[in-house]
């Protein structure tokens, strides 16, 4: 499931920033949709949206959430700049 997808994604970039760096080096959005294919990351930005709302509703503290939020604002600029 593509949810399952970008819910895993948003773990992983919260834990791998060695695989954040990966990402940002993406010249554009298709470079960038091949290195996430290779970890078996294909999802839509919906799905993204809706991960990001389920692991949010279940952050216990006030850090963990504003740590989401970072991760999904990087992501969100990453997406801007290749376009």
């Amino acid at each position: 499931m593509t949810i399952d997808a970008a819910r895993k994604f948003l773990v992983m970039a919260s834990r791998r920033p060695e695989w954040v760096q990966l990402l940002n080096s993406a010249s554009n959005k298709a470079e960038l949709d091949d290195l996430l294919a290779k970890e078996g990351l294909v999802f839509t930005y919906h799905d993204l949206d809706e991960a990001y709302g389920n692991i949010l509703t279940k952050c216990q503290f006030p850090a963990q959430a504003e740590a989401l939020d970072q991760i999904r604002n990087w992501y969100d600029m990453l997406l801007s700049s290749l376009e």
